[in-house]
């Protein structure tokens, strides 16, 4: 395993370890030691429990050579790279002994790094042992849960106008298969909590739906009013089906499983695979794709195909990335017939033409431009369509200061020949912008029946447990493993500022830099919850108030 340099100095003792750190250390031990518990009555024969607690064992047996290594690269011992491959081939024992629980070389890669003492060593194996412990306990819980409330969740889904077919209501060996729902875009928070995708399956017969680990009353008031917006007649808003679960409709293991919510599957593409800052910069790059299809008619109307093929092909990658592989056909058709039409031109500049016969390469070149034609269209017509649909979208959720919509909360949707985007997370309310980067000057107009129902849901929301974000997610990402507990000062600084804008804070700031780094080792997202006036850190059930609303 290759060495790494680090510029940070640690003390290089347990017994010195920061107090916040080995608090948040301690705590994260003994939550997983009574997840664990748990987890052995839901899954008493799961293998996984054996070989979990196995791991933990030898991960932190895996000190003793850590040591050895870390004291002979301080002190240039010449025994320093026989001690290195002595830790590689431990480290090797383990992986091939624990991959088939989710342990990976990255988790352990840390253990190389230069001037890491045992307050690392301490964080790092938490990181480890809470990313592979946390998905599984929380898929088992999730298992659960759907196989004791699959009649519910039929009943409550149908009563929305969702149709579930009989077989799988009648089923007595339903399939229950969990995939993750964030893909290259896995964002947690309480201990390793993302949505995940549910199929019930039994023979070819499925229903999908998405289970997040959150309650969703600020989205669902969100879908609704888009609706009443919607009956207006001037507008189409997306909609959703949401289900949250609460304890007067008889759900099974509810107060177990904790705030949960069941969302309609919209079968689409994440905006995750493809990488830009938000979704407006993604609609004007789809633009400027479009101007270079032109570009390239342009070309071979000008009689260079050659041209025309060229700048196709520099944008190809692009534009299946853009348009999520839907044209592709169409654009290899295109490029082939390009390509023909290339060695075409080049054959008739030998062979002599007879007088008023239409050369091969004209005919070939209408053919072209006839298929450029409505591949441009199509793709424009999506791209106003979406960059319509954003506008709405942003200047709507502006007004209603619902924000974070970064662009992995959003999927695209092809309904027919439409494509729609349809934002899947608008739980978080902020008094700032949505995160789309759509300019304030291309807001549209609201009407005043419009605002009357924005307003109405401003109102409303205040009865609900907020999500707070004291920071953008890009900038509260976990950072890399080896420096997480050292990242927890700098973010204390950075959520502390930013809070003290709006609210009166109780906490200090070594028990927040604790609260920080316990999520920092379950790789979460630090968050905020406002209820009634109060500011939680996390969800408001845990108790941990840090704060007062001003001016309340």
């Amino acid at each position: 395993m290759e060495k790494t340099s680090s510029s940070s100095k640690h003390s290089g003792s347990l017994s010195s370890m920061p107090a916040d750190v080995e608090g948040a250390v301690h705590i994260c031990q003994m939550e997983r030691n009574e997840n664990l518990e748990r987890l052995k009555k839901i899954a008493s024969q799961d293998p996984f429990i054996a070989e979990f607690t196995a791991l933990e064992v030898e991960l932190n047996e895996l000190k003793v050579p850590f040591i050895e290594l870390q004291e002979a690269l301080l002190s240039n011992s010449p025994e320093a790279a026989n001690k290195e491959v002595e830790l590689e081939t431990k480290v090797g024992e383990v992986l091939k002994k624990y991959e088939n629980i989710g342990l990976e070389k990255e988790d352990l890669r840390f253990l190389f790094v230069q001037k890491c003492d045992l307050t690392d060593f301490a964080c790092n194996v938490q990181i480890a042992l809470c990313k592979i412990f946390n998905q599984k306990s929380y898929e088992v819980q999730v298992h659960e849960f759907i196989n004791l409330n699959r009649s519910i969740i039929f009943d409550h889904f149908e009563k929305n106008g969702i149709t579930i077919p009989l077989e799988l209501r009648d089923s007595a060996d339903l399939n229950i298969e969990i995939t993750s729902a964030l893909k290259g875009f896995a964002t947690t928070h309480n201990k390793g909590k993302a949505p995940l995708i549910i199929t019930l399956r039994s023979g070819d017969r499925t229903f999908k739906f998405v289970f997040k680990p959150r309650d969703a009353q600020i989205d669902k008031a969100v879908f609704s009013c888009f609706q009443k917006v919607n009956s207006l007649g001037d507008r189409n808003l997306p909609q959703c089906v949401i289900l949250n679960p609460k304890a007067e409709e008889k759900w099974i293991n509810l107060e177990d499983i904790g705030a949960c919510s069941l969302w309609e599957f919209k079968d689409g593409k994440q905006f995750s695979q493809v990488h830009f800052a938000d979704v407006w910069t993604f609609i004007k790059e789809r633009e400027r794709v479009a101007e270079a299809i032109l570009k390239a008619r342009d070309c071979l109307q000008a009689m260079n195909p050659k041209g025309a093929l060229e700048i196709l092909e520099t944008h190809e990658k692009k534009f299946d990335a853009l348009t999520f592989g839907h044209y592709k056909d169409s654009f290899e058709k295109i490029k082939v017939d390009l390509n023909t039409l290339v060695q075409v031109k080049e054959l008739e500049a030998f062979v002599e033409e007879e007088q008023g016969e239409e050369k091969q390469s004209d005919k070939l070149t209408k053919k072209v431009l006839s298929e450029l034609r409505p591949l441009y269209i199509a793709f424009r017509k999506d791209t106003s369509s979406l960059s319509d649909q954003a506008i709405a979208l942003d200047s709507i959720l502006t007004k209603m200061k619902v924000g974070d919509l970064i662009p992995q909360n959003f999927i695209f949707s092809r309904v027919g020949e439409e494509l729609l985007l349809i934002p899947i997370d608008l739980e978080v309310i902020l008094a700032s912008k949505t995160s789309m980067g759509v300019p304030l000057g291309k807001h549209m107009k609201i009407n005043e029946k419009e605002v009357s129902f924005l307003e109405e849901f401003q109102l409303a929301v205040k009865e609900y447990p907020v999500r707070i974000l004291p920071l953008a997610t890009e900038s509260m990402i976990s950072p890399a493993i080896h420096s997480a507990y050292n990242s927890r000062e700098m973010l204390s600084d950075h959520i502390m500022k930013s809070l003290e804008q709006d609210y009166t804070l109780s906490i200090s700031k070594s028990d927040l830099q604790k609260y920080i780094l316990i999520d920092l080792i379950n790789k979460d997202v630090p968050y905020c919850t406002l209820f009634q006036g109060e500011l939680f850190y996390g969800p408001p059930n845990k108790g941990i108030r840090i704060g007062r609303l001003k001016n309340q």
